[in-house]
């Protein structure tokens, strides 16, 4: 019998569709990638989800919780998850202190390089969580 690898699951969250299916397209190569666009749908598709290895998510997703919001919720049901926060209106200080604060595992400003986007999420410290 041979064993086929399944690729690890991405969920990418941003309510600007350009932004999301840049990060998705250059994700998809070496990941299973999901999409919202909102806090709402992230949390949809978080509870019917229990193997992601990674979320990357924006700060700003418009109107209502923040993704820093949405990350503490990663946190506490997908603990082993890594953790992404993306931003081109938060300070580079608050980035760092939410990763000081273990809320989430990277701050990448906007724009950021394909590249840092790919290292962020690969880090093969973490673990797909099987909760």
């Amino acid at each position: 019998m041979q064993h086929v690898a399944t690729k690890r699951r991405v969920l990418v969250v941003d309510d600007d569709p350009q932004v999301r299916h840049a990060i998705a397209r250059t994700l998809s190569p070496d990941f299973d990638v999901l999409q919202a666009d909102s806090y709402a749908e992230a949390l949809g598709l978080l509870s019917n989800e229990t193997k992601i290895h990674a979320v990357v998510c924006d700060y700003n997703l418009g109107r209502g919780a923040t993704g820093a919001n949405l990350l503490e919720k990663v946190r506490e049901r997908l603990p082993q998850a890594r953790r992404v926060l993306t931003s081109a209106q938060v300070a580079k200080d608050v980035g760092d202190q939410h990763v000081q604060s273990g809320l989430i595992h990277v701050f990448l400003e906007k724009p950021w390089t394909l590249d840092a986007l790919r290292a962020a999420v690969r880090a093969d410290t973490m673990v797909v969580s099987d909760i």
